[in-house]
């Protein structure tokens, strides 16, 4: 585990990029509109501010997506702290202040436990997300030893898994193969980049390139 405040940091990180990555995909309309055909992690409800003239969402997670997103942290720690941030807003139920409510969604015909997201609370959580429906890079994904395809960020973990459990064991090879190498493919592009960067500050006059420790003369 994390810890401490680094526990809440994180959490709001990966419900940022959740909200951002897959907002559009795995959260169904409040009010009308089919299920998601995909993992579904919760509703959104849309209103259109008049004043600002823009679409403002309110999110709901569902019990166990949130808790799948929040995965390996303290979750009743990191809930009581996001909602006294006011990231998880407060429900009344039973005359008791409490983290979540049984809300009737529409859409969804039934009724269902929800935590409620206030997106303007999360803080520059989202700085690593691309937007709705984004496609994960090859880099972020690994290949397992019991034939499963996994990612690395908990919150990709919890929407995008692959079983190739039912392949034929050739072709798992080949597919971990490709992903191994479009892995090392990109550490090598990263690589250079930083080299890039680090030149293009040295022309700019605006610091010194670190070699070893050492500003470079």
């Amino acid at each position: 585990m994390i810890g401490g405040s680094g526990e809440v940091t994180e959490a709001r990180r990966r419900i940022a990029k959740t909200l951002q990555v897959y907002g559009g995909v795995r959260f169904d309309q409040w009010s009308h509109g089919g299920l998601c055909k995909t993992v579904r992690a919760g509703f959104v409800q849309t209103k259109h501010n008049s004043d600002t003239g823009q679409v403002e969402s309110t999110f709901y997670f569902m019990a166990e997506p949130l808790a799948e997103v929040l995965a390996g942290l303290d979750f009743r720690a990191v809930v009581s702290e996001l909602m006294a941030a006011g990231v998880i807003v407060p429900q009344i139920e039973k005359g008791k202040e409490v983290s979540s409510k049984v809300f009737h969604v529409p859409s969804g015909g039934a009724k269902f436990r929800l935590y409620q997201i206030d997106p303007d609370k999360l803080g520059d959580g989202n700085e690593d997300a691309t937007g709705p429906g984004n496609v994960l890079p090859l880099a972020d994904v690994v290949h397992l030893p019991n034939g499963r395809i996994a990612a690395r960020d908990p919150v990709d973990a919890a929407f995008c898994n692959l079983d190739l459990t039912g392949c034929r064991l050739s072709d798992r090879e080949k597919f971990a193969f490709a992903v191994d190498a479009v892995n090392r493919w990109e550490a090598f592009v990263e690589s250079v980049q930083r080299v890039e960067a680090l030149i293009r500050l040295y022309e700019e006059g605006t610091t010194l390139p670190q070699i070893g420790g050492k500003p470079h003369e």
